[in-house]
């Protein structure tokens, strides 16, 4: 995952939460768990679709793929980069 290679895949608290619903909250450790909640969210509050939403995705993969690919550098600390820097 490209936000993997660039904030490192280690454990983060990614809290998740929405001004209309403040009581509610998530916490996530991994961004594919975020992407999920987000993903549920908008399907239950049917915003979207579920085959919507998994196009998008593929979409999103594609386009942080490139602009990682022709965009960003590696940090020296992120031990994922590999040939990358």
């Amino acid at each position: 995952m490209i936000a993997g290679r660039v904030f490192g895949n280690g454990r983060h608290d990614i809290p998740v939460s929405h001004p209309r619903s403040p009581d509610v909250s998530r916490h996530c450790t991994e961004f594919s768990q975020m992407t999920h909640v987000i993903d549920d969210a908008r399907v239950y509050g049917r915003i979207h679709f579920r085959f919507d939403q998994e196009a998008g995705a593929l979409m999103g993969r594609d386009v942080g793929s490139y602009v990682y690919k022709h965009n960003l550098r590696c940090s020296h600390d992120n031990e994922d980069c590999g040939d990358d820097e």
